[in-house]
């Protein structure tokens, strides 16, 4: 795959060979025009040796096709022939722009045909004799000054190319000890959140780059980070009229200064789009072969990185799916039963007693009853959760339910209050709130010997504000934490901070209990 405008290691060294090349013209010139001022035909090659070298400058911005390059680099090569027939052969100065030629063939064949070229080359420049009468010699001086001219640029060119070799060497090696000490880290990596910074922070590195924006769904809002948006928002855009190749788009900047580029690289699997790197470019910036190799290999490991995770996720959701399944049924077969055979017990106790003339006795029989059947339906509700089989609920209207149904048959006055728009929540946070405001409510209905409770959901666009109170006998909060009983307590506070919030409870003796949950939106904090 061939980029625009690509300046890797083989055009930079094309860049020294011109500038060598523009070195040596110049000074030939120099030198045999001073030297012999008078030859028309030495002028006439001289020419043309300074026009191929204006051509083959102008290449190193315009490229044309391989075909144009080498006959190019062919009319050089007889240029070069000619002139070295015509200057005492092989001892001559310009045996330098010969070899200048047969390195500006290389660029454009390699192997056999090299290997032949070079060879006719050499053939031809040492069979054919030099005409003595028409033959352009310097004299033995000037020859000897050209050699030492020549041969101290060759040295500076060689040591000057030599030195962006080993700092071009150099700077490979670092990038693959940053592209191994990646491989080393990306297996400790369990969530796409973590595998996109790592890949954003290594391409940044290796790319030399400001920045680099990895995608695993262009679906997901990027709301922290306004560059990240701005990038996705013209890949879908760019969506819409690609197949998403590896080239250069056009992006308006966010400076709104000039226009940048970006590329756009979509990580492919088994035909779907498992992602997308997304590079911004300068305008005159452009990716090299071995960027790309870095590009590609990062890509590999991502895309198997993310299978990996997402194999993970559906051998968990299995397992977790297949315990729920298991416990619903154990409740089901189990304890729902029981529930049944009790309150049917107790239905046929009170029919076949006599009729009940104390109030008390009576009010308590019915209590029971009307107990039984609450805690038989909120069990086959736990049941129905377990198996999916549930109909969905806004969370504030399941509190309400809830509340309703927990306190129908005691003597507590309740007052629920909402605040804030909700249209879409975490089941995770929904069930965390659920349970929380159960276990609150349970506990003030249990130990509390309140007449007043107070709930309270609050929502906002950054967290989940949950408050229950009542005004009951209270309780000291320090000694009840360390009882081991009080299990609810410990399940309420460790099921809330699963979905990122915290729990703070305050409480005295003879003046209530305050409970309050603080659980951020789509649980960000630990579950991303």
């Amino acid at each position: 795959m061939v980029l625009p405008n690509m300046r890797g290691i083989v055009s930079n060294f094309r860049i020294f060979l011109v500038l060598y090349r523009w070195f040596i013209c110049l000074t030939i010139c120099l030198f045999y025009i001073t030297a012999i001022p008078d030859s028309t035909l030495l002028f006439l090659l001289l020419s043309l040796l300074f026009a191929v070298n204006i051509v083959v400058s102008i290449l190193l911005f315009r490229p044309v096709s391989q075909k144009k390059q080498i006959l190019l680099a062919v009319f050089d090569s007889l240029i070069s022939a000619f002139l070295l027939v015509m200057t005492d052969g092989w001892s001559s100065p310009l045996v330098y722009q010969a070899y200048s030629s047969l390195l500006l063939f290389a660029f454009q064949m390699w192997g056999v045909p090299l290997l032949a070229y070079a060879l006719l080359f050499f053939l031809t420049t040492m069979l054919v004799p030099t005409d003595p009468s028409n033959a352009i010699i310097l004299d033995e001086t000037m020859t000897k000054q050209l050699h030492i001219i020549m041969q101290g640029f060759t040295f500076v060119t060689l040591y000057l190319l030599g030195s962006y070799v080993v700092s071009y060497l150099l700077k490979q090696y670092r990038n693959a000890l940053l592209l191994l000490r990646f491989l080393r880290s990306v297996p400790a990596v369990v969530q796409t959140a973590d595998i996109a910074a790592h890949v954003e922070v290594l391409l940044i590195r290796i790319l030399e780059v400001q920045h680099v924006f990895f995608y695993d769904s262009l679906e997901q809002e990027h709301s922290g980070e306004w560059l990240k948006a701005l990038y996705r928002t013209k890949v879908v855009e760019q969506q819409r009229t690609n197949a998403f190749p590896l080239q250069k788009a056009g992006v308006v900047s966010p400076t709104c200064d000039h226009e940048d580029g970006y590329y756009y690289y979509p990580l492919l699997e088994n035909g779907s789009l498992a992602g997308i790197i997304v590079i911004p470019l300068e305008e005159k910036r452009s990716l090299t072969r071995t960027d790309l190799f870095f590009l590609n290999v990062v890509s590999c490991v991502v895309k198997l990185h993310l299978r990996l995770i997402s194999l993970k996720v559906e051998t968990n959701e299995a397992a977790h799916s297949y315990l729920r399944k298991k416990l619903a049924q154990d409740m089901h077969d189990g304890l729902a039963q029981q529930l049944f055979f009790l309150s049917a017990q107790l239905f046929r106790m009170k029919q076949n007693m006599q009729p009940i003339h104390n109030d008390e006795l009576a009010s308590a029989m019915e209590g029971m009853e009307q107990q039984v059947k609450e805690c038989h339906l909120e069990v086959r509700d736990v049941i129905a959760n377990l198996r999916d089989e549930y109909e969905p609920c806004h969370i504030f209207d399941a509190v309400r339910k809830l509340l309703g149904r927990t306190t129908a048959n005691s003597s507590l006055h309740l007052e629920y209050v909402t605040r804030g728009r909700v249209v879409k929540e975490n089941v995770l946070v929904e069930e965390a709130i659920y349970r929380f405001v159960e276990e609150s409510v349970y506990n003030v209905l249990k130990h509390a010997r309140a007449d007043e409770l107070h709930v309270v959901l609050e929502a906002t666009a950054v967290q989940w504000t949950v408050t229950v109170r009542d005004n009951g006998r209270g309780f000291a909060v320090q000694e009840q934490a360390h009882r081991k009983e009080r299990f609810g307590l410990i399940g309420m506070k460790e099921r809330v901070e699963r979905v990122g919030g915290t729990v703070t409870i305050h409480s005295e003796a003879s003046k209530g209990t305050l409970v309050v949950a603080v659980i951020p939106r789509w649980g960000y904090t630990t579950n991303g």
